[in-house]
């Protein structure tokens, strides 16, 4: 990852847009983070793996909610595993 000061950052924007596509792009004032510039592709990637992460869970709320029937027990230690799997591999 490249790692520029705000001043670099807003002289050589177009070097950041163009690095931003194969890598992401630390933007730093004063030694600390102040954003990251990322692609189009990378963001939207983001944004659909939080979707599905919301979903996951949504479902695991409401797999422990159930009322409990013969096998609620079963689905709802199932659900509580892939749900810390997902926080593993995530």
């Amino acid at each position: 990852m490249l790692t520029m000061t705000a001043t670099d950052a807003k002289t050589r924007f177009l070097h950041v847009l163009q690095t931003a596509l194969v890598e992401p792009v630390a933007i730093e004032k004063n030694g600390r983070e102040l954003a990251f510039v990322i692609s189009a592709q990378e963001y939207h990637s983001m944004q659909k793996s939080i979707r599905l992460t919301r979903h996951e869970f949504d479902a695991f709320l409401a797999a422990m909610d159930a009322p409990t029937e013969p096998n609620a027990a079963l689905r709802r230690a199932q659900a509580r595993r892939a749900a810390m799997v997902k926080g593993i591999t995530a």
